[in-house]
């Protein structure tokens, strides 16, 4: 499978760098985007992960936030189409699952902070699959009306990322799966 995975803030480089590698080491294609913001660029070259750098944070303002939403967005989906993605992944990245669904890729998140509602009403809606620690799932029923699966899993950040039991693996289809059309 070709894998697209977003990194927008550089705790994602930490918490996704393990699925990467567990992707990687499957079999799969995976290619990474990331966002200039704190130092998840210096991040993706110190791990190794190579990376394609797209667009930057806009500030704090709300309207900042929905013009870097929806620029980076647009970047993301001029640099993606034609790659043949299955599945884009992030770590709440709006940006990936705005892309994706313009696209028409499948995508799937994780977080595990409850309180970010804003980004969660964008979020939750577009992607087929959410990933939370269980003690975020009643928050996120009510978000996951339009489709979305989520796909609890007990403990933390730690829990999500493990290479040998991830709940995100659950998030992308077997490639036999894939080839038939169903997710």
């Amino acid at each position: 499978m070709r894998i697209w995975v977003d990194l927008t803030n550089s705790p994602h480089v930490l918490v996704m760098r393990p699925l990467i590698a567990a992707l990687r080491e499957d079999g799969h294609h995976v290619e990474v985007t990331a966002r200039d913001f704190a130092q998840t660029l210096e991040l993706c070259a110190r791990f190794g992960i190579s990376h394609t750098a797209i667009g930057r944070h806009r500030g704090g303002r709300l309207a900042s936030k929905g013009l870097g939403l929806l620029s980076r967005s647009l970047a993301l989906v001029r640099w993606a189409r034609g790659r043949s993605f299955d599945l884009g992944m992030g770590h709440g990245s709006n940006d990936v699952s705005v892309a994706a669904a313009l696209l028409g890729v499948p995508s799937a998140s994780a977080f595990d902070y409850e309180w970010a509602t804003l980004q969660h009403q964008v979020n939750c809606r577009l992607v087929r699959a959410v990933v939370v620690p269980v003690e975020s799932r009643p928050s996120v029923s009510t978000l996951t009306a339009r489709g979305a699966r989520s796909a609890p899993t007990r403990g933390s950040r730690r829990s999500i990322t493990s290479p040998t039991s991830s709940p995100m693996r659950r998030c992308w289809p077997s490639s036999a799966s894939s080839a038939t059309g169903r997710w």
